[in-house]
């Protein structure tokens, strides 16, 4: 896994350790939950490729209490918070589309491609299909079946999904 750009809408608001908006104060981001390691991120300036180091790996809360949109370390998807180094840890997480993207194995810009037809082969049996025909459906609809266990296998050991 990439940097990913975060934090995602559901986990960007932060607030003192009492509630209160935290606008305009220093946040201050760790790659570990007890807050001792200031984790590696980058300034996100509306490309798809991470920025400048963010020194010292502090950000100044926007006015609307909500931290700005950086690039997360490397192979992290969630990293924690503190504001003005006395709130608590608050769980912060990357953006839900760039951890299915990371979950899968796509990157930036990757296109993703639609499903085929099913089969290449026409139908010529009228209401029956020939034996051609069905061995050509079969096939197909286990290629499909492959691809959609491997695409949950990859989201159950991102833990974007449970078993």
């Amino acid at each position: 896994m990439a940097q990913l750009l975060g934090p995602d809408a559901t986990s960007r608001t932060v607030t003192l350790g009492n509630g209160r908006s935290a606008h305009g104060r220093t946040a201050t981001v760790y790659s570990d939950s007890a807050a001792t390691t200031l984790a590696d991120i980058n300034v996100y300036d509306g490309t798809g490729t991470p920025g400048a180091a963010i020194s010292g790996s502090t950000l100044t809360v926007g006015a609307d209490s909500l931290l700005p949109r950086f690039w997360f370390e490397d192979d992290l998807d969630t990293l924690y918070v503190r504001v003005n180094g006395r709130s608590g840890v608050q769980t912060i997480y990357a953006d839900i589309d760039a951890r299915l993207d990371a979950a899968v194995g796509l990157t930036a810009g990757d296109a993703v491609a639609d499903v085929g037809a099913l089969t290449s082969s026409a139908a010529t049996g009228g209401d029956s299909p020939t034996e051609a025909e069905h061995n050509a459906v079969r096939t197909d609809v286990a290629a499909v079946r492959t691809t959609v266990n491997a695409l949950l296998a990859s989201l159950r050991a991102a833990n974007l999904i449970d078993t």
